[in-house]
């Protein structure tokens, strides 16, 4: 009885844990295998790769460059996203000084709005470099894949 009560007390000690474990599990899934903040169009999650490749019939030099090109977008998209968010927390607080420098909070707002825009920017380097990749009916099975996973 004793072994079965202790069995039970690790039970309840990492039920929590295992909660929250099947909640992220899910999330991932739900979100197709992407990273949160993590852009569904034109790059697409995991599970989809294979039903891209095959839809696509992509080439191997195609999946090649497809993923340089991913791989270059997603680490440059996280240097621009750290800068942005290091400039939120700076905002923040001058905000919420109890003194503020005007012009100092005016610099900021243009800093992330530059940073948004450098965002926008790479997002479009990435499309225009997917579409220089792909051929035109390639690129239009693309984004009715794409539509469908966003209307999800």
């Amino acid at each position: 009885m004793k072994k079965e009560w202790n069995r039970m007390a690790n039970l309840r000690r990492y039920k929590p844990w295992a909660l929250s474990m099947a909640i992220v599990l899910l999330a991932w899934a739900f979100l197709g295998g992407r990273s949160f903040g993590q852009s569904s169009s034109p790059t697409i999650g995991l599970e989809l790769k294979k039903e891209v490749s095959i839809r696509l019939k992509l080439t191997a030099d195609q999946q090649t460059r497809l993923g340089e090109v991913q791989a270059d977008c997603r680490s440059r998209a996280a240097e621009l996203i750290e800068l942005l968010a290091e400039k939120r927390t700076e905002m923040k607080q001058e905000l919420e000084a109890v003194s503020f420098d005007q012009s100092r909070i005016q610099e900021t707002h243009k800093d992330m709005k530059a940073l948004t825009d450098s965002l926008m920017d790479l997002h479009l380097e990435e499309i225009l470099k997917i579409r220089q990749i792909l051929t035109a009916d390639q690129y239009k099975v693309l984004m009715e894949i794409s539509s469908r996973e966003n209307a999800r």
